[in-house]
């Protein structure tokens, strides 16, 4: 191919690749609508998941924990008196490293870590039968 057949073979490519974007960004839209449509249904009806009888699809509300640093000079000292850490490794306090620890801990203690909240976030997963 020549220098001109590339180009004008790279230009139908991105244009193609452009309209592919813009119809999966429409049908991501639409999607994304329907899945808040449909958690704001199940919340209504006082309802954790669904199950379609048709389709054998399933809905269903999970609620993920997480653990949110408010202040990282009192997690710091409270790693610094954890016998079991060593709080050098945790200097620049690393959120995913530390986040395990508080979840085990509040599993362990039922207390939360001083200078942490608790974070529950709900989301939707739908589930197709294959």
């Amino acid at each position: 191919m020549n220098l001109t057949d590339i180009m004008a073979d790279l230009l139908v490519a991105k244009h193609n690749s452009q309209s592919a974007y813009e119809v999966y960004k429409a049908c991501k839209e639409t999607e994304n609508s329907l899945r808040e449509e449909l958690m704001e249904t199940l919340n209504e009806n006082q309802l954790k998941s669904a199950k379609d009888a048709s389709t054998g699809a399933t809905a269903t509300i999970a609620t993920k924990i997480g653990i949110d640093i408010k202040d990282e000079k009192k997690v710091i000292d409270w790693i610094k008196n954890q016998p079991t850490l060593d709080a050098d490794l945790y200097i620049g306090l690393i959120k995913s490293r530390f986040e395990g620890i508080a979840k085990t801990w509040l599993q362990q203690s039922g207390e939360l870590v001083p200078g942490t909240e608790l974070q529950e976030t709900e989301y939707l997963t739908v589930k197709e039968k294959h």
